[in-house]
């Protein structure tokens, strides 16, 4: 898994700890470990391709695959969701935090004080340059390609801090303006 798509996992489930509704039961499913052992789990006739996210509520089981912008299914995941969708489940495949919120809101599966649907989307595309940053920060976010504040919030205090010319003024200054949208940056993992 790559480190923007581990990112992702990781505020999509940071969301759900703190806003899912009560009563949904969701999990994540890791990966498919060595090769070894997943010849072993496709032997034995584990599925293979499935979402990273399951979540069961009232009876029913909701499966979201969960990718960077850009990033595709591979054909065991294509197939995956299509058995899962034919016995009754709710598959997608969200593309971006933003997309995972969006698509956990529609299912119903969030609570009604979390911030989603369009005023959500809206926040994470503004640019980056809307929140009038001091000059050095704004340079150095955009040498790292970080444009707007969905690309921000993907990113944890210690991958803005090795941006080169960041420093913690930059990173108090940015932490200040997502609060003022009540965002926050992706939790560093110990």
């Amino acid at each position: 898994m790559n480190r923007l798509e581990n990112q992702i996992h990781r505020a999509t489930g940071e969301l759900l700890l703190g806003g899912a509704v009560p009563n949904c039961f969701w999990f994540h499913v890791g990966g498919r470990g060595s090769p070894t052992m997943a010849k072993v789990f496709e032997s034995l006739g584990f599925g293979i391709g499935v979402p990273n996210l399951i979540l069961i509520h009232k009876g029913k089981t909701y499966g979201l695959e969960l990718k960077p912008e850009g990033g595709r299914l591979t054909a065991e995941q294509k197939n995956c969701h299509m058995l899962m969708r034919e016995a009754g489940s709710y598959v997608e495949t969200a593309y971006g935090i933003e997309q995972a919120i969006e698509q956990l809101a529609a299912w119903g599966l969030l609570r009604g004080d979390v911030k989603v649907g369009r005023e959500r989307s809206d926040i994470m595309a503004r640019s980056v340059g809307s929140f009038e940053l001091s000059w050095r920060a704004a340079v150095a976010l955009r040498n790292a390609n970080i444009l707007t504040i969905g690309q921000l919030v993907a990113r944890t205090e210690k991958e803005l801090l090795a941006i080169p010319y960041f420093g913690a003024k930059s990173l108090l200054e940015i932490k200040k303006k997502l609060s003022g949208l009540g965002v926050r940056l992706a939790p560093d993992v110990p």
